[in-house]
């Protein structure tokens, strides 16, 4: 049983993962304002956006660990389960990662996709 939900919940957050990491930054704001503007959340954007960021490299770091393994003559189970316990781990709550004004509207450098925010409730 354990194994069926890690193929299937694997890729669906390997996919957020690209998702929220491919894109371009936009320009509004000088970023410099946009970065200290403070969040509905107490954080800024400039300290939502680096948080979020961080979560999400975690989440990678874990997905090659997986990855790499899977790749190798004789996978080492231990350390892909190991891996396997980050993803749930780092990705409590991510759909608070994306506050309204985290996004590249904001100026702050940020490879979020815009669509994030446009479509939140299909995002979520």
């Amino acid at each position: 049983m354990k194994r069926c939900k890690i193929q299937f919940i694997l890729p669906a957050l390997a996919g957020l993962t690209l998702l929220s990491a491919c894109g371009q930054n936009s320009e509004s704001e000088p970023a410099s304002e946009a970065a200290s503007a403070e969040l509905p959340n107490g954080m800024t954007v400039k300290e939502q956006i680096e948080a979020r960021q961080g979560q999400l490299k975690k989440m990678g770091k874990a997905f090659k660990a997986i990855s790499d393994q899977l790749k190798a003559g004789s996978p080492d189970v231990a350390q892909i389960q190991t891996a396997a316990a980050v993803v749930p781990k780092e990705a409590v709550g991510m759909a608070d990662w994306f506050p309204a004004g985290s996004g590249p509207e904001s100026g702050v450098e940020t490879e979020a996709l815009p669509v994030i925010w446009e479509n939140t409730a299909d995002f979520n």
